[in-house]
């Protein structure tokens, strides 16, 4: 009644017929101080795309680009800031 009980309970041929599936994506391989840029230079965004992001997302992209700003200004002000900044950075350049 016991062994009867274990093959009810039992997995270990349900493991056996189950084929090992491998992960379908590749961790990348870093080599010691080897980091791969992009080549070609990242576009500064159109005012219309400023315009449909939020102050959120505004104040996001110029900490990516480097820049502070201030949330509590109003999106516009916050836009023409960001431009600013940008274009005073790249005349520095």
């Amino acid at each position: 009644m016991f062994k009867f009980l274990k093959s009810l309970f039992s997995n270990a041929y349900a493991l056996e017929e189950l084929p090992k599936i491998e992960p379908s994506y590749k961790d990348p391989v870093i080599k010691a101080g080897v980091v791969k840029t992009p080549t070609t230079p990242i576009k500064f965004p159109t005012s219309k795309v400023l315009k449909g992001l939020t102050k959120n997302q505004i104040e996001e992209l110029a900490r990516n680009y480097g820049f502070e700003l201030d949330r509590r200004m109003t999106k516009v002000n916050m836009i023409a800031d960001f431009k600013k900044q940008h274009s005073s950075s790249v005349k520095k350049s």
